[in-house]
């Protein structure tokens, strides 16, 4: 949240707009969306199934409805897209990277991010040190220029 910026002081809002300036001169070209999120739930606990039938549980859904909040009223990326994504387990435990990248491009999608997940062009994944109690996951996404899904 914050403090909506024309309460901020003017020495804080010049400081600020240099700030978002800076940032925007780093930025590659093209359309971007940078974002923490939560740490997902593995595939494992994200899907369930019923006889055939399959259906998100309810960690799936409360990720889901999380990333479509911290996302209200992003862009669009419509173009294909670079992702990096950079996952601070909750703690020292083994896990599959594979396992929580459903979970990211669903939730990118579902909240509209995205088009389709199948705009993904470039997926580079690491993971990083444990963020106890809850961790967290970083997403870079980068609409590449001239190129369309």
């Amino acid at each position: 949240m914050g403090i909506p910026r024309h309460k901020l002081p003017p020495a804080i809002r010049e400081l600020v707009a240099r700030d978002e300036a800076a940032d925007a001169a780093r930025r590659p070209e093209g359309r971007a969306l940078d974002v923490r999120l939560p740490y997902p739930p593995s595939v494992n606990h994200y899907w369930g199934t019923s006889g055939r039938r399959r259906y998100l549980r309810e960690e799936g859904k409360w990720f889901r409805n999380r990333v479509a909040e911290l996302l209200a009223g992003c862009i669009t990326l419509r173009g294909n897209v670079a992702l990096r994504i950079e996952v601070y387990p909750p703690d020292k435990r083994r896990r599959d990277l594979d396992n929580v990248l459903k979970a990211i491009l669903d939730a990118l999608e579902h909240a509209g991010a995205v088009r389709d997940d199948s705009q993904v062009e470039m997926l580079h994944v690491r993971r990083k040190d444990p963020r106890p109690p809850r961790g967290y996951v970083e997403v870079w996404c980068r609409e590449m220029p001239g190129e369309t899904a």
